[in-house]
């Protein structure tokens, strides 16, 4: 029985990702309460909070119908449970069709992370039996991680996916909080005074990982890359390997803001 995969516009997918893999995406909505039409992340450094929704129910019916009709395994990879309820929404959906052959995986992280589990679904989904696959990508979305440095936290607070008391950790003038995304969830895991000694702080924890080496280091940005590749730069002259600088789709990136910049990889 052949095997399909699909995901959420939160994973970031690249428009060849999908083409080579042939990867389903549901589309998050995301969205400003003035409704002008305009660029993102213009509005975005203009001030403006945008807030994103889960994919409507209707279209996650409509792809399960179908794997039911063509009688095909569908794998759905979701934005992490604790950032959306669309994990939720899409297991309802699933009672509802009664196909046992769809498998919902909570990635448990978002953005490039949710990616690099998409992408090794892909890659592995012809090599192995379903169970095998399942239990297998359950296993490695727990050795993804996802550190950030951003330049405030009022986009996550607004959005409703931290508390006030959370966000006066980054309240002060150039401090930089670091957050984490993975099996532990959202967290602020640290802070710095300004860009460089962020950038040396995500070295610091890098450094003392057990790097699955099969991996490249992800680098991220989520609008301005130069902190990024300056990052990058830093990273390189100790002898970390890293793959060149990835963009965070406006799905995170109302999260998180215009200035965001970090590091996904994989641990043994």
């Amino acid at each position: 029985m052949d095997i399909k995969i699909m995901t959420d516009t939160g994973s970031d997918l690249t428009q060849d990702d999908k083409a080579k893999y042939d990867i389903i995406e549901i589309p998050m909505m995301v969205y400003f309460s003035d409704e002008e039409k305009g660029d993102f992340w213009e509005k975005i450094i203009q001030g403006k909070i945008a807030k994103t929704s889960q994919p409507s129910p209707e279209l996650f019916k409509k792809e399960f119908l179908k794997a039911k009709e063509e009688n095909y395994i569908l794998i759905y990879i979701s934005i992490a449970s604790y950032l959306s309820s669309t994990y939720e929404s899409a297991n309802n959906i699933k009672n509802q069709i009664g196909y046992e052959n769809i498998y919902i995986i909570d990635s448990l992280t978002a953005s490039l992370s949710e990616r690099l589990l998409v992408l090794e679904a892909c890659k592995n989904k012809d090599k192995m039996n379903i169970n095998d696959l399942i239990n297998y990508l359950n296993e490695f979305k727990k050795k993804i991680k996802l550190y950030a440095c951003i330049d405030s936290l009022k986009h996550l607070y607004y959005g409703g996916r931290i508390s006030r008391f959370t966000t006066s950790i980054g309240s002060f003038i150039n401090i930089k909080p670091i957050i984490s995304l993975s099996s532990d969830g959202l967290k602020v895991v640290n802070k710095a005074i300004g860009n460089t000694r962020a950038v040396l702080k995500l070295i610091e924890i890098v450094k003392k990982e057990n790097l699955n080496k099969d991996y490249k280091i992800l680098p991220i940005y989520s609008y301005l890359i130069d902190n990024c590749e300056i990052m990058v730069n830093k990273m390189k002259k100790n002898n970390l390997s890293l793959s060149s600088c990835l963009p965070i789709g406006s799905t995170i990136g109302a999260h998180i803001g215009p200035y965001g910049f970090g590091i996904v990889y994989v641990v043994s």
